[in-house]
């Protein structure tokens, strides 16, 4: 069994396109689940009639909707996984579909394939473009071979069920990568796999709101201050900017006010070490060559076709 699930919040622009991607997929879903997290645009009447339309699509309603960053998105799929629970308890896949996400018909069937094929691979994912100023198809940056993505990753139940399913967290999906691995499992990023994002994920954001966000993200997570003092200084070094010391604001901010730190001790303890062990495989495999294992997704142009068809 495969079980999809699709937040969707004033999507009612998307909804049409969302729903082809999906319907004309080789794998469809045994069950769609679509959460309307309180959606006053027209979103929750657009999905209720794709619901009467097709037995394998169900909705649940959500009223409140807090900001998007932070920990409501967790929240959303939490209400999804529990309004599908007895499919989940005995799904072979479980898929999370962002509503601004387009694919073609054969990527889901293609990350099935690679479970199959891969039985010691818990997570797998495509890689994201978005288009870029030119208007072509480009690789989103900061994409890494090794880290699936959040809103276009496939799941096996088994791995699933094993890490306790959705965490309450301000990065859900990071969070799920590394439960997965200390459970033995690995994660993967099929880097030939592509996807698209008609909302390019840098647009939700301005260059300050958005480094705050990713500072409070990593105080939650554990990060030592030092990974953070030099995470700033290499962020406004690459980018000229003030990138650097709004993403080291968001973190003191997020410490001086004791915001929530993910209390899963194994969780916390692979933030604080094997993060830095992995910083000097990247020095190692820059400095001696061979390969590195949590490289960069290369930012490359992607033919259209190569997403779509």
């Amino acid at each position: 069994m495969f079980v999809l699930l699709t937040p969707v919040h004033n999507e009612l622009d998307l909804i049409d396109e969302l729903a082809n991607c999906v319907l004309n997929s080789s794998l469809r879903p045994d069950l769609w689940q679509i959460i309307d997290d309180a959606s006053n645009d027209g979103s929750e009447q657009k999905l209720k009639q794709l619901a009467e339309q097709h037995e394998f699509i169900r909705l649940k309603r959500l009223e409140k909707q807090p900001e998007y960053m932070g920990f409501h998105i967790s929240e959303v799929f939490q209400a999804g996984v529990e309004a599908a629970h007895p499919e989940i308890e005995k799904a072979d896949y479980i898929g999370f579909l962002d509503a601004d996400i387009r694919f073609a018909p054969a990527y889901w069937q293609r990350l099935k394939r690679f479970l199959e094929q891969n039985p010691d691979v818990g997570i797998v994912s495509g890689v994201l473009c978005a288009k870029n100023a030119r208007g072509q198809w480009q690789v989103e940056p900061f994409q890494r071979k090794d880290n699936p993505r959040g809103g276009l990753r496939l799941v096996r139940g088994t791995c699933f069920r094993q890490i306790g399913g959705v965490p309450y967290s301000r990065a859900w999906d990071p969070v799920m990568n590394v439960k997965a691995r200390i459970r033995g499992w690995r994660v993967v990023t099929l880097s030939d796999l592509f996807a698209a994002s008609v909302r390019p994920t840098d647009q939700r954001f301005d260059l300050k709101s958005g480094e705050l966000s990713r500072g409070q993200r990593d105080w939650h997570l554990h990060h030592p201050l030092l990974q953070i003092l030099v995470r700033a200084l290499f962020k406004s070094l690459k980018s000229k900017s003030l990138s650097g010391w709004y993403y080291l604001q968001g973190y003191l901010q997020e410490k001086r006010r004791g915001g929530l730190q993910l209390p899963d001790p194994a969780v916390r303890e692979y933030y604080r070490k094997e993060r830095t062990r992995e910083w000097w495989r990247i020095v190692k495999a820059r400095l001696l060559g061979g390969e590195n294992p949590h490289g960069l997704i290369p930012q490359i142009i992607v033919p259209e076709e190569k997403i779509f068809v």
